[in-house]
Parts: structure tokens; sequence; C-alpha cells
């Protein structure tokens, strides 16, 4: 986790889907409003948990350019963003809802409020960058921003560079746990 005064980056996570889709979440804190930064299922969390702070998602849907068997670079397009997942820190909580005074309608529809918390942004008319937008909001798709080439290192793990907006990321592909 990173502070910048009263803000705190947490978790930075990217997942890719066999059928196309991409979630890029990161977590934010707001020091004194919002619980810790990180993602839920940590430090012995419930699988329900949806972790700190608040999520910043952006959803993007991606297509293998030069074949599925040699094609090394996908196309982007990013669909939606979305703030949700709000986690209040306790202080909040007892300032909006004292657990030694009653607790009236009001208290609950305010907490319900943040609980529910869910912005949403349709990144579909947002300006194309890197390939030629019409064409792709004709197949009602998103926002294309470019590429992303990709070098495999491994089986778990792969170096990502993108073009057009510039960035070199390094994956790893998470643990998955047996049931």
């Amino acid at each position: 986790r990173r502070s910048f005064g009263l803000l705190e980056i947490g978790d930075i996570t990217q997942s890719f889907t066999v059928d196309g889709k991409i979630t890029n979440e990161i977590r934010i804190g707001v020091f004194g409003t919002t619980q810790p930064a990180t993602r839920g299922g940590q430090n012995n969390a419930t699988a329900n948990d949806a972790g700190g702070g608040v999520a910043l998602k952006v959803d993007a849907n991606f297509s293998v350019m030069g074949g599925k068997t040699n094609g090394r670079t996908l196309a982007l397009t990013f669909n939606s963003a979305r703030l949700t997942e709000l986690k209040i820190s306790d202080l909040v909580e007892t300032l909006v809802a004292p657990a030694l005074l009653p607790r009236g309608g009001i208290n609950h529809q305010i907490l319900l409020a943040l609980r529910e918390f869910d912005v949403m942004v349709n990144l579909g008319d947002a300006v194309a960058i890197g390939r030629d937008g019409d064409s792709n909001r004709k197949k009602g798709g998103g926002a294309p921003v470019g590429s992303y080439h990709i070098t495999y290192l491994d089986h778990d793990t792969l170096i990502g560079r993108a073009n057009g907006a510039g960035g070199t990321f390094i994956f790893a592909r998470e643990a998955r746990e047996s049931h």
C-alpha cells in the first residue's frame, strides 16, 4: 500500500478470463473514513469479504490479434468503470449510528446507502485510442484503447507492454485453492 496524504492506494489486480474479459481493480482508501485499502479474502477474511476502502473497477474485453495460436498481442476495449464495495471505517459507522444510542430509520438508511454504494460510468462513448472506434462501436463494444503485447516467461509469469498508452506490467498467476 502507498499513501498520498489522505488517500491510500492499496491492492491492484488484473484478471483475465478465457472468454475475453478483463477486470482491473484498484483498492483506494481515504484516511479516517474507510477501512484499509485491501482486497477481500486476505488476512483470514471470509470469501464473502469484499475488502476495505472502495474498489475502482474497470471492465474491458480483449481479443487476440494474429490468431489464437501465435497471437501475442491483445486488442483492448474498455467497457465501464465503477466505484463500488465501499467499506466505511468503524469511526464513521459510530458517528452515523452510535451503538449506545437508539438507532432510528435515518441511521439505517444512511448505513445501507453506504454499504450499497455503486457508481458506474459507461466508457462506450469514450475517445478511441489506437484503433478505429467507429467499427468497434457498431458491434456494441466499448472504447478501444490500443493493444497489449505479451511475452510469456513461464507457465505462471508473463510481461505485458501497453502499446499506445505505454506501460510495462509483470503478471503472476494467482495460486488456486483446492476445494
